[in-house]
């Protein structure tokens, strides 16, 4: 959020100043997220009843999901003209998915509800890197595209993964479809060869285990390469 935003909601509670500062605008899944609140009162004596966090992505729908929510600091009085500077720390969930599109919404609770959103870019966990990296590096695909999709309540990520060049990896194979999850362990990853591309028309169905043409795989760490060979190389 710009000064000039921020400036309003400070004038719209009665502060003189109020800034969310970050210390990185980007966090990997499971990283926490640091910084402060800093605000400075102007005249009038507030009572803050409450400030807390919450995580939102932006879905490949334009649909508005929060992935996480904390609270900061319950009730508090700040004096006229006085200042606070408030250190925070919040917690990106671990399967919160990759986007450019997630914001940290602070939430400030006192004779009405007054928000400051700041964007935040979201990078694989270590695990998940060395399999995206292992499917570009050693079998050469593309950088994937992505799509984010709200279902029941719970975020889906699709990774759609193309071949670099025509001959580069199975004359036959125009695109591979991935869903990671993180689970005790290691990552369970639900995949499918396409031998033509497709619109995405069922989260359900796709990621179903009912689905014959999906197969489901668990990587560890320690064997990401053999298990990626496995399947993908035969």
């Amino acid at each position: 959020m710009g000064i000039f935003q921020n400036s309003v909601v400070a004038m719209g509670i009665g502060l003189s100043e109020i800034n969310v500062i970050l210390k990185t605008k980007s966090v990997k899944q499971g990283g926490e997220i640091e910084g402060r609140i800093y605000l400075v009162n102007g005249k009038k004596r507030l009572e803050f009843e409450s400030i807390s966090f919450e995580l939102c992505v932006t879905t490949s729908t334009k649909q508005i999901v929060a992935i996480g929510q904390a609270p900061c600091v319950n009730s508090f009085i700040l004096n006229e003209n006085n200042k606070r500077d408030i250190p925070f720390s919040i917690k990106v969930p671990i399967d919160a998915p990759l986007t450019k599109f997630m914001y940290l919404k602070t939430i400030f609770n006192i004779f009405t509800i007054s928000e400051v959103k700041n964007k935040i870019k979201v990078y694989p966990s270590s695990d998940l890197e060395v399999i995206l990296n292992t499917l570009m590096k050693r079998f050469d695909f593309a950088q994937p595209n992505t799509e984010i999709y709200a279902v029941k309540g719970q975020l889906l990520q699709k990774f759609i993964f193309k071949p670099k060049t025509p001959n580069t990896y199975r004359k036959y194979l125009d695109e591979l479809e991935c869903y990671f999850f993180k689970v005790d362990g290691g990552i369970e990853m639900v995949m499918k060869m396409d031998k033509r591309g497709r619109n995405f028309k069922t989260v359900l169905k796709e990621v179903s285990i009912k689905d014959k043409n999906y197969k489901t795989i668990f990587i560890t760490p320690y064997d990401i390469v053999d298990t990626l060979e496995k399947y993908l190389i035969k």
